[in-house]
């Protein structure tokens, strides 16, 4: 990873003290270490927004086609291209914005009351993406707007503040503990959006969750139990793992597929006959 904890210097990796390869700087609490690995920056930057191709490449290449496959459904709501692809990018940029904000306000000095407000956000944006877009689209764009929140954080915070810290200690400086708190907390933030981000990656296979009648309800859920999840895989590489933070997590995993579970159709007709069966399978 870009940079990672280490409880004492004497854990660094043999392999990683090479000299260039790595800055040792004291964490603002001052019991930990940043590792920074060089050159490695534009890898760790472009590697959320890459994962999502569909969108990054439907926008550079064919953002109209993009539109028109993966965004619209007239049944959501009737847009033509040019409005969806507006809205699309609108909300990569203003989810980044709103939550830089957030963040740098006087909001983002408890992180209990930060937390609260950027989960509501998220239900907010579930909400409208999944009353604008088509479910498949608006799963993308959720994720999407994470990593790109993801990305940014490690361009804008999170590696300038390394660089102030490693400056700081090379011209043997106290250096602003602000750019460690600043740091960790968008780390932290990026770390529990991990596992959604991962999940929306893979939405495309899951009709039943993004087709849903509540497919932002499920939305949410999804995000909430991989959050849970992280905290517990967290809290595990402390070594002190709560078993109940896991089991929170797969319950509502487990809600989750109950609630997408395909329910019996009312007023179908009667079953088509092969007659009308038929002709549809010759054409595919």
């Amino acid at each position: 990873p870009l940079a990672s904890f280490f409880p004492s210097g004497d854990e660094v990796p043999e392999a990683q003290r090479e000299v260039g390869q790595h800055e040792q700087v004291e964490h603002g609490g001052g019991d930990q270490v940043f590792l920074v690995v060089r050159g490695q920056c534009v890898e760790q930057l472009f590697a959320v927004l890459l994962r999502f191709e569909e969108v990054v490449f439907g926008y550079v290449g064919h953002p109209h086609r993009f539109a028109e496959v993966a965004l619209i459904d007239p049944s959501v709501l009737a847009l033509t291209q040019g409005q969806a692809i507006a809205i699309g990018l609108a909300f990569l940029v203003v989810g980044w914005l709103f939550y830089d904000w957030l963040c740098r306000s006087a909001f983002g000095n408890d992180d209990l009351v930060l937390g609260g407000l950027l989960f509501l956000y998220c239900v907010a944006a579930a909400w409208a993406l999944c009353h604008i877009f088509s479910g498949r689209g608006a799963y993308i764009h959720f994720g999407g707007m994470l990593g790109v929140i993801m990305a940014l954080n490690v361009y804008f915070v999170i590696i300038p503040g390394q660089r102030e810290l490693v400056k700081a200690k090379q011209e043997g400086r106290t250096p602003d503990p602000k750019y460690g708190a600043m740091g960790r907390q968008r780390s932290v933030h990026n770390t529990y959006f991990t596992l959604p981000v991962l999940f929306t990656m893979i939405s495309n296979h899951y009709a039943g969750l993004y087709g849903h009648e509540w497919n932002w309800i499920l939305l949410i859920l999804i995000s909430v139990a991989g959050a849970l999840i992280r905290v517990w895989f967290v809290q595990r590489h402390k070594g002190n793992a709560n078993p109940l933070v896991l089991a929170a997590g797969l319950v509502v995993l487990a809600i989750t597929a109950l609630a997408a579970l395909p329910r019996p159709a009312s007023d179908i007709g009667p079953p088509a006959s092969w007659a009308e069966v038929e002709p549809i399978i010759k054409a595919r």
